[in-house]
């Protein structure tokens, strides 16, 4: 009798084992379901380079030549690009004074006050320190209750005790905002420039420079809300996210409502 109680307690805890190794192969299985869904099914909003006007061209003209790219030789040519507003960092360039000297009798030239100039776009990005020199004062009076010694204030910093000033922080948000960059690849831009930045500080920077921005965003909502024409997309997002007796992973929707001077997303 020991033994078939023994038995019975073996295929019992067999049996256990087996709905719990069967359950996560399940899991498995859905999640590599989804994942050649999205790698191998077709794309529903995926057009061909030939058709992405939803039909609605004029079927007349469905073999007229494409135009080529680029400016267009019956179009007027576009306005060339004025940098007035930039400034201008002077660069005399002047010559030698062997060459300055007549070949023929070594006579010097003389300077005129007259110049050739151009001018030539350039980019400087660079990182630097910026060290703040506090000037302490003494005073030389003997008025009662008074400091003996004076200090010029602190620059303010978007951080306390922070160590990167507000530029880098500036250059950050545009990149990572205005230009759709991610994160990680601005940081390392910036290394290119002898700027290592580490990525858990700029991280949780943000995270606490975020409440700052907090009435921009809310801006940008009352004054889409505002917009008379309006453009708005929803597509589902995939996440791995376990749910208790389900083996799908959960869809996400993400909606995308734009107007002609904002968008955002929730």
């Amino acid at each position: 009798m020991a033994g078939v109680a023994e038995r019975e307690l073996i295929w019992a805890w067999l049996g256990r084992k087996n709905a719990k190794l069967q359950k996560e192969i399940d899991s498995f299985r859905a999640e590599n379901r989804q994942l050649k869904d999205r790698l191998l099914a077709a794309k529903s909003e995926k057009k061909p380079s030939k058709d992405r006007s939803h039909r609605l061209d004029d079927p007349k003209a469905a073999d007229t030549p494409r135009r080529p790219r680029g400016q267009q030789p019956d179009a007027p040519e576009p306005p060339r690009r004025d940098y007035w507003h930039l400034p201008v960092v002077e660069e005399p360039l002047e010559l030698p004074p062997d060459e300055t000297a007549c070949p023929k009798c070594g006579k010097p030239a003389a300077e005129m006050n007259q110049t050739e100039d151009s001018e030539v776009i350039e980019v400087e990005v660079r990182a630097y320190r910026r060290r703040v020199r506090r000037q302490r004062y003494r005073r030389t009076c003997d008025c009662p209750n008074e400091s003996q010694t004076l200090i010029a204030p602190a620059p303010a910093k978007l951080i306390p005790k922070g160590r990167y000033g507000i530029s880098v922080w500036v250059h950050l948000l545009l990149v990572k905002l205005a230009s759709h960059r991610a994160l990680g690849n601005a940081i390392e831009a910036l290394s290119h420039y002898d700027l290592d930045l580490p990525q858990g500080t700029i991280t949780d920077g943000l995270k606490r420079i975020s409440p700052l921005l907090e009435p921009v965003y809310e801006a940008i909502l009352a004054r889409n809300a505002q917009s008379f024409y309006r453009q708005a997309d929803q597509t589902r997002w995939s996440v791995f996210v376990e749910q208790e007796g389900k083996n799908r992973l959960p869809l996400v929707a993400l909606g995308v409502f734009r107007r002609r001077h904002d968008r955002f997303s929730h």
